[in-house]
């Protein structure tokens, strides 16, 4: 995921790198790694700047491998707004406008389909689960979201089928369940993504069983008086 859009209104200015990040999931369980307390520390600063935040928003590629080989399957535009405010976008690779949105409105999350709803999932369309061409422009969904207590993340798999690497309802103070097992970051060097010297750390969870790549964690923040500052 690439950072592309910083609001003007953010508390804490942050450039997200995520250039290349990816999670990885193996069937084997791996020794996990030493922790490396400068590497956590990285982690540790760009989680508190995302809730720090009041806007913020950034576009990712979603793409899948497959023997080896790298396929994009879509593009997602996200932003979000204190204090319980969204909208994710979801544009499948060959489309030109949205196949799936997110709204949230502060009390509810809304999702639809602009070009109809995706066969993901559709099987669970109860009595019209057959009838696909009939109803696929009529469908919505409707979900209460407590400040703080819901994950943008799980709703946009779940209806969109959509994998976000980070989980965009940190910014809304909500603490994804997989950082319980959080056992080990460590440092992949540095490099320069859009005239920005980024940080790339490797997050182990449960002995490595699944790992997240962020290039690039950002080496410096802005303040809230916009001057540069270590995370």
């Amino acid at each position: 995921m690439r950072d592309k859009w910083i609001k003007a209104g953010l508390a804490v200015g942050v450039c997200f790198c995520f250039l290349g990040a990816c999670s990885q999931q193996t069937n084997t369980v791996a020794t996990a790694f030493q922790d490396e307390p400068a590497a956590h520390q990285l982690y540790k600063g760009m989680i508190e700047a995302m809730r720090k935040a009041t806007t913020l928003s950034w576009t990712g590629d979603y793409r899948m491998e497959m023997l080896g080989r790298s396929h994009a399957v879509a593009v997602y535009r996200i932003w979000l707004k204190k204090p319980n405010y969204a909208r994710v976008e979801m544009t499948l690779v060959g489309h030109t406008k949205p196949s799936g949105i997110l709204v949230g409105d502060g009390d509810y999350s809304w999702i639809c389909w602009p070009e109809g709803k995706l066969r993901y999932g559709w099987e669970r369309s109860g009595k019209y689960a057959e009838e696909y061409e009939a109803y696929q422009r009529k469908f919505f969904v409707k979900k209460r979201t407590p400040a703080g207590m819901h994950s943008i993340g799980h709703e946009v798999f779940a209806h969109l089928g959509l994998i976000t690497v980070l989980e965009p309802s940190t910014f809304h103070e909500y603490t994804d369940s997989l950082q319980g097992y959080v056992d080990g970051i460590r440092s992949l060097g540095t490099e320069t993504a859009g005239g920005e010297v980024c940080d790339g750390i490797v997050v182990s969870i449960m002995k490595h069983q699944r790992s997240w790549h962020l290039n690039c964690v950002p080496r410096l923040l802005n303040d809230a008086d916009g001057k540069r500052v270590k995370p």
